[in-house]
């Protein structure tokens, strides 16, 4: 029996040891940093019917550039419906929200949301002068104008 115990305690003094030396590995090694995720920024501007759209978004990863990122854009397909005219649609112009993702390998992926308002083109007025009214009389005149869904009408 003898024996036997000073097996046991031989092999509690080898663990504990062993245990104090992965202790002391654990806490003398250097602190893991884990990178930061990218940051995604931009400020995309708004958008007109009838004309294509781009704008390129930028990200940062630790204060400096990503090594080899990959981006996706999800939300309204853009490009199938900016380019077209939807003038006589009453409900072209909205506000569309897109989800922006970034991915680099080494910071991993962030994701950023936008939302783009697209419209109608600005109206532009061609004509330069109409006819003086008189008091009492009715009035009409013409104004031809580009960029406005017909019928315009001003109070």
């Amino acid at each position: 029996m003898k024996y036997r115990s000073h097996v046991c305690t031989a092999a509690l003094r080898l663990s504990a040891a062993f245990i104090f030396i992965l202790f002391l590995m654990l806490s003398l090694a250097p602190a893991r940093v884990h990178a930061a995720a990218p940051v995604i920024s931009g400020s995309p501007p708004a958008g007109q019917v009838g004309t294509a759209y781009t704008y390129s978004f930028s990200a940062t990863c630790d204060g400096g550039s990503c090594s080899s990122p990959t981006w996706s854009i999800s939300g309204l397909p853009l490009a199938s419906w900016i380019g077209k005219d939807h003038r006589r649609d009453p409900y072209c112009c909205r506000l569309v929200p897109i989800d922006v993702t970034v991915t680099d390998p080494v910071n991993g992926t962030s994701t950023a949301s936008f939302i783009i308002m697209i419209g109608m083109p600005p109206i532009t007025f061609t004509t330069t002068s109409i006819p003086n009214a008189t008091v009492g009389r009715a009035y009409s005149a013409s104004v031809v104008a580009s960029g406005a869904q017909a019928p315009l009408s001003i109070p």
